[in-house]
């Protein structure tokens, strides 16, 4: 990673993180992947301490905000993926491509309920690899303790073209 902070009038005062492709963020900022134009921010929302994700190039908003996503990682430097949460979001895993502006879920939902009618299922970006996405998954956010989640029971993948969904069973670094 290596930050560099503008202040130019499309980004005024704020740090832009340099990223390599594959890596992943879950925490508030700016990342651009080397050699890119196009920046995914993460902000904690005003309204409620979730985070929510822009996509921009030079200053132009190229994707509407998401909210409450839980992690991001750039593919190449045009193809970003992103896991949402069902709190304040649609939930799910989803690929989004800066040039054709187009949105594609991934990995959707399983339980749909009253309560979470766009589904009670959460997801958390873990790693990207050569040809799977990684991700800590639950089909509900009411019953998990956040304490155990990030562990190998939950840890499922899927190719990037949303196939094969299923539980792995490699290692957690």
């Amino acid at each position: 990673m290596f930050v560099n902070c503008v202040t130019d009038s499309e980004l005024p005062s704020k740090c832009v993180t340099y990223v390599a492709i594959g890596e992943v963020a879950h925490k508030p900022g700016i990342f651009q992947p080397y050699k890119g134009e196009y920046l995914a921010e993460l902000e904690v929302s005003s309204l409620g301490g979730f985070i929510v994700l822009s996509v921009m190039q030079k200053g132009a908003i190229c994707l509407e905000e998401i909210k409450d996503v839980t992690g991001i990682s750039w593919v190449t430097e045009s193809l970003l993926i992103y896991s949402v949460s069902p709190i304040y979001g649609n939930p799910g895993v989803y690929i989004f491509n800066c040039i054709t502006k187009e949105t594609k879920r991934i990995v959707a939902t399983k339980n749909i309920n009253a309560t979470y009618p766009k589904g009670a299922d959460y997801f958390e970006l873990y790693r990207l690899d050569r040809d799977k996405i990684y991700f800590y998954y639950t089909s509900d956010v009411d019953s998990v303790n956040f304490n155990e989640f990030r562990s190998q029971p939950f840890l499922f993948q899927v190719n990037f073209d949303g196939s094969e969904v299923k539980k792995t069973m490699e290692d957690i670094q």
